[in-house]
């Protein structure tokens, strides 16, 4: 049986070596091992050392950099994020809210503002008003399909009504596409047909 220590010491010789990187699957699979094995400890070690040169500037997809592989490992096997982990998040969540306020904002931004603020199990409701407001007629048609991909994805009741209290600002297309998406949970359909 594999020792968590030899997991450890595997992923600080391989994967936070920058003189010799990783290709990206192998880093994944490494990462998956360490999840399961290592202590909290260890794992916020690591995000000390991958997290800080990620938080410049995020890009899509999230794998591309290693902080982002090792929290996805992580939250993939179910465990909390540590403090560190959560402490960045939350900046980058930071920078998602300002993105999504920004009308002005271009499409790559606001998917990747969508990813950060749907990413891992912190979930705030009190953000889909932000989400809601980019489905209106005079956001660009690419913007508003990938906020009705992350409204899909989405378990809050919060959702429909949001969706609800901005009907009368959506144009036809959009409409069609809220009404596949309400339809798909039992509260969103009675939250639309008492709307409705």
């Amino acid at each position: 049986s594999v020792r968590p220590d030899t997991v450890e010491s595997l992923i600080e010789t391989l994967a936070i070596d920058p003189a010799a990187p990783l290709r990206s699957d192998v880093a994944d699979g490494l990462l998956r091992s360490a999840a399961a094995w290592v202590d909290e400890s260890a794992f916020e070690r690591w995000l000390v050392a991958w997290l800080p040169s990620d938080l410049d500037e995020p890009t899509l997809p999230f794998g591309a950099g290693r902080g982002w592989q090792a929290l996805e490992a992580w939250r993939a096997q179910g465990r909390p994020f540590p403090s560190a982990a959560n402490a960045w998040l939350e900046r980058q969540r930071s920078w998602a809210r300002e993105v999504l306020d920004d009308s002005s904002s271009e499409s790559q931004q606001v998917r990747l503002a969508l990813s950060l603020l749907t990413f891992g199990t912190t979930f705030d409701p009190e953000d889909v008003p932000r989400f809601v407001s980019r489905l209106t007629a005079r956001t660009p048609i690419e913007i508003r399909d990938s906020v009705l991909e992350v409204l899909a994805r989405l378990e809050s009741v919060e959702v429909a009504e949001g969706i609800i209290e901005r009907w009368r600002e959506l144009s036809p297309q959009t409409r069609t596409g809220v009404v596949e998406i309400l339809v798909t949970r039992p509260q969103w359909s009675e939250s639309l047909f008492v709307s409705l």
